[in-house]
């Protein structure tokens, strides 16, 4: 029933649901330090590859890996390796959405 609903609504509003998301997790990120909150990306990156397909899915990756550098910025110390993380990082979402969004275009 829930997932009928999302199906119903506009692509744009998931992607901005998706948006809201990276925000909120971006936030949690950066009020736990140090400790990883990686995998928490994944569930916007799932809903709007799923819902809203590969490119709109990508752009939520790009903002992830953002989010992700700013609040390891927050931290101090290494830059560099701070980018090197939210790349690999960002890649790997990637890849995720890549494989859901191509999982959701079989299953139709």
């Amino acid at each position: 029933m829930f997932m009928e609903f999302l199906e119903k609504l506009p692509k744009w509003f998931i992607v901005l649901i998706g948006m809201g998301m990276v925000v909120g997790v971006g936030y949690m990120d950066y009020l736990t330090g140090d400790y990883s909150v990686f995998v928490f990306y994944a569930l916007p990156v799932f809903l709007v590859a799923w819902f809203a397909g590969l490119k709109p899915a990508v752009f939520i990756c790009l903002l992830a890996g953002v989010a992700r550098f700013a609040a390891d910025q927050s931290l101090g110390s290494v830059e560099r390796l701070y980018i090197w993380n939210a790349g690999q990082d960002m890649f790997f979402l990637i890849i995720v959405a890549v494989l859901i969004a191509y999982l959701h275009k079989v299953l139709e």
